[in-house]
């Protein structure tokens, strides 16, 4: 069964407690928290408080039920680990944080125990594969870029077969299998088959 959750990240330039109380007034009931690099969302992070994060949520009738993390250090991923587990998250999202072979022998393994020990699952997105920078959106760094990341859908296929842990799988952003001409059903398929597929944003952009 599919769940329905609000991304946080548009509301990057508002206070946390509005942004939860307008997502209720829509009708979410779950939303996916940011504790991103800015100017990214981050509107919660390590060494806030748990309760009073959780005291307005449930204000609003509101549960968390994701805590994306881009941007950051392995230290700083392995903080917000025990960071989710605290506020009854099940789901950390980030997207390749290395070269290919550096992410899946040194960067991602230690996160991926952290997780299992947590109860925390990882989901690695399919994102184009550059070191973040604060202007990325002006192509920042794209001179950086890894020479393998997790890309394509064959990519994901060596991901979770190079890491085989139930705790680790992949959040499938469309637009970006657009790019590599890959094919989104295909994609969603091979994943959910095998119970990796742990979350699929539902997000559309003009192919052009």
């Amino acid at each position: 069964m599919f769940r329905y959750a609000a991304e946080l990240v548009p509301y990057h330039d508002h206070g946390f407690e509005d942004s939860i109380r307008d997502l209720a007034d829509i009708g979410f009931k779950e939303v996916n928290l940011w504790s991103s690099a800015a100017p990214l969302a981050h509107h919660v992070n390590p060494g806030d408080d748990p309760g009073k994060i959780l005291g307005v949520l449930d204000k609003y009738g509101v549960k968390p039920c994701g805590l994306t993390v881009y941007g950051k250090t392995q230290d700083e991923i392995l903080e917000r680990v025990d960071f989710a587990a605290d506020l009854g998250i099940d789901t950390l999202i980030f997207d390749c944080e290395a070269n290919y072979p550096d992410f899946v022998s040194t960067f991602l393994p230690p996160i991926v125990e952290a997780g299992a020990r947590r109860g925390v699952r990882i989901a690695v997105e399919n994102h184009l594969t550059v070191p973040f920078a604060a202007d990325f959106e002006s192509g920042a760094n794209e001179d950086q870029r890894w020479d393998e990341g997790v890309d394509t859908l064959a990519q994901m296929k060596r991901l979770i077969r190079d890491i085989d842990d139930p705790y680790l799988g992949v959040c499938i952003a469309p637009p970006h299998l657009w790019v590599m001409q890959d094919t989104i059903s295909e994609a969603i398929t091979f994943l959910a088959e095998r119970k990796r597929l742990f979350y699929y944003y539902i997000w559309d952009i003009d192919r052009a």
